[in-house]
């Protein structure tokens, strides 16, 4: 009778320190699946965000200093690669089939989400960049219209066309919501 018991036991045992949690048995729920899609799908922006790199360069115009950020090549290139495989519709169209997934404010901000692009939160365009000195400031004052300067104060400003990182607004993950 206690080899009995005490081999049950063994065997209850080996069973007990065997078993695995049970979303290893049964699998991940739906929601878990749906969060651990768009946790992916976030990531993707967020690595890109993280690997940025360039230089600052900041000018005055009259009492205003202006800053704007120079992304690297292979920011720019990296930039480019995510606005195509651009992730927010997907996140959108996941969230909106799968609404009991996410809280109210989660559904909220995924509905406002509808025909957002990853572009609206990391994007590059082409902006001039000029010398800082006096006979510069009234050009640069003008940015976004034609240049009235003669040719060759305009040669003596104007370095060269840069790429640079616009609008720097960061995407908030919907589940900060």
């Amino acid at each position: 009778m206690r080899s009995k018991l005490a081999l049950a036991l063994a065997v209850i045992g080996l069973l007990a320190s065997s078993m695995a949690p049970a979303n290893a048995i049964f699998g991940l729920s739906k929601c878990e699946k749906v969060k651990k899609e768009v946790i992916t799908l976030q990531k993707q922006y967020f690595e890109v965000r993280a690997k940025l790199r360039g230089s600052e360069y900041t000018y005055k115009i009259y009492d205003n200093t202006f800053t704007f950020f120079i992304p690297t090549e292979k920011s720019v290139l990296m930039i480019d690669k995510l606005i195509t495989n651009d992730p927010l519709p997907k996140i959108w169209k996941i969230g909106t089939n799968n609404p009991k997934c996410f809280t109210n404010t989660q559904n909220m901000q995924i509905m406002k989400m509808q025909r957002d692009t990853i572009g609206l939160y990391l994007n590059h365009g082409s902006r001039p960049k000029y010398r800082n000195y006096e006979p510069c400031i009234s050009l640069m004052s003008k940015y976004g219209t034609e240049p009235k300067m003669d040719a060759d104060t305009l040669k003596k400003c104007f370095i060269k066309y840069v790429r640079s990182i616009e609008p720097d607004i960061t995407y908030k993950s919907i589940y900060n919501y």
